[in-house]
């Protein structure tokens, strides 16, 4: 296993465990030069005739990844989005909710991580994914109706291992009933 990758276990396990954008700047160039390779592959096809589809075609790929690495570029900028400790939860930029206020945690197929709060008194912050929502409070409310909590930790996004996660919340938060 890689050195750095035993370094940042063994600071999980010794401290607060933080959730940060995990991929390397290497990583991502990579992807960005593939996505944006197959774009102008779209954008100039082998005849040399643009046509109107693969002009719209191309410029939404275009736009997508614009889009995509905007977002991984502002979550990359916050640094620590999530902080897991004995005191709670806090998201960057957020109060720490406390874990009294958590019912349960649960793993979802996607690579998430759920935080259900204990009442529906208890309001809990959006975990940040580099979009803006146009709406916080809409998007609130249906993460809350289809998840059953707006606080989402999304592993696949930040690049986290999902055990390494499970196995914070369940070190710090004294017995909260994790369900994978």
């Amino acid at each position: 296993m890689c050195e750095m990758v035993q370094a940042e276990r063994q600071k999980a396990r010794t401290g607060a465990y933080e959730v940060r954008v995990r991929r390397s700047w290497v990583w991502n160039l990579s992807r960005m030069a593939v996505s944006l390779g197959i774009a102008l592959w779209i954008l100039d096809p082998f005849d040399g005739n643009v046509t109107t589809s693969s002009g719209v075609i191309g410029g939404s790929v275009l736009l997508l990844n614009l889009t995509f690495w905007t977002s991984q570029f502002r979550l990359r900028a916050l640094g620590c989005l999530m902080r897991i400790d004995a005191a709670g939860v806090t998201v960057a930029g957020q109060p720490t909710v406390p874990w009294k206020d958590l019912a349960k945690a649960e793993v979802l197929k996607q690579r998430s991580l759920v935080l259900v709060p204990r009442s529906p008194e208890v309001e809990l912050p959006l975990a940040p994914t580099g979009f803006r929502p146009l709406d916080a409070q809409r998007k609130r409310r249906r993460l809350t109706a289809r998840f059953g909590s707006p606080l989402i930790v999304y592993a696949s996004v930040y690049g986290e291992d999902m055990d390494d996660l499970v196995a914070a919340v369940r070190r710090y938060s004294g017995g909260l009933p994790v369900f994978d």
